[in-house]
């Protein structure tokens, strides 16, 4: 999570979207008026004490820290964010979390599971919470001024840093916490129509918005 005052932005940082890569980028062209949660090396220094003392974090929605900045800062910001295809995100999160670097329940729960196909029907996996409600308000009306696609993300995120008035990269050359995957193909996890279903209902409201197909 990102809020510059000193470009007037801020970024909405939802879990295994890339964000890492885009937070460390950005990092760069910011200063001492800016806040990042999590990330960098000062980032995860700080943000026990926001967590605390602002219930603000690296992965905060939208609307929690529009509530800290303020309708007047949050109107007058470039806001955006990053999602991703729901049913790839959750192999993302599996690798990850089966690294075994976190002691999360998520991650104790990938490590414990026997397969994919189980971790997805875990209690604890059924608790993760779906894109949208990182970028919408109580309404659910979305709250964000632009939301890159991963499946686009060289294109998307040139637009944002022609917004930022920052040099572009090559996207693919930023792969902070790449995981090894089992196939090559987020695909070959899903096992059976039911593999496929879970995860299309529990996530229903990101591939309805953003028209995600399996």
């Amino acid at each position: 999570m990102i809020i510059s005052h000193s470009r007037n932005f801020v970024f909405v940082h939802i879990q295994k979207t890339a964000g890492t890569s885009i937070t460390r980028y950005l990092d760069q062209y910011l200063n001492y008026q800016d806040l990042v949660l999590g990330c960098t090396k000062f980032g995860e220094q700080v943000q026990p004490s926001y967590r605390k003392k602002f219930n603000l974090h690296k992965h905060s929605c939208a609307k929690d820290i529009k509530e800290l900045t303020g309708d007047n800062t949050w109107d007058n910001y470039f806001t955006f964010s990053i999602v991703r295809n729901p049913w790839d995100r959750v192999v993302s999160l599996y690798n990850w979390c089966r690294k075994g670097q976190f002691s999360f329940p998520i991650c104790q729960e990938a490590i414990k599971a026997s397969s994919f196909s189980q971790f997805i029907r875990s209690e604890c996996f059924k608790s993760e919470l779906s894109q949208i409600k990182y970028i919408t308000d109580e309404t659910g009306k979305v709250i964000v001024d632009f939301v890159i696609r991963q499946e686009s993300i060289q294109e998307d995120f040139d637009y944002v840093c022609q917004k930022l008035q920052v040099q572009p990269t090559n996207m693919g050359k930023l792969k902070h916490n790449a995981r090894k995957r089992e196939f090559n193909s987020y695909r070959d996890y899903y096992k059976s129509e039911d593999d496929i279903k879970i995860v299309t209902e529990q996530f229903s409201e990101d591939i309805k918005l953003f028209d995600y197909r399996f």
